[in-house]
């Protein structure tokens, strides 16, 4: 089965076009799913919010993938307590594209 939809990495985001990356520079602030259609590509980004230090990061755990949905589940992975991080804001996030309209179900 051909992929539908695929995670960009933090390289990848840097050859965004400037409508998607000042959508993604807004929205990942707020806690939640959010998509956002450019031309052919469709975006998903699903932001944890606000969080005080890097520790804390969006990771994709699981991803199902049929005709009709793709099935993802995004935690919320807690910071080392036996490191030290610097105190910062970030707002962790998985930012993905598909070509094709797909429909998407996050899980908890």
């Amino acid at each position: 089965m051909e992929k539908r939809f695929q995670f960009l990495s933090h390289i990848e985001q840097l050859e965004l076009p400037e409508e998607v990356n000042d959508w993604l520079h807004s929205e990942r602030k707020k806690k939640g799913v959010h998509e956002f259609q450019h031309q052919d590509q469709n975006y998903l980004l699903i932001s944890l919010g606000m969080r005080p230090n890097p520790g804390f990061q969006a990771e994709v755990v699981e991803v199902i993938e049929n005709q009709e949905e793709i099935q993802i589940k995004v935690e919320e992975k807690k910071p080392d307590p036996n490191r030290i991080y610097p105190q910062m804001v970030v707002y962790p996030y998985v930012l993905g594209a598909s070509s094709g309209k797909v429909q998407i179900k996050v899980k908890d």
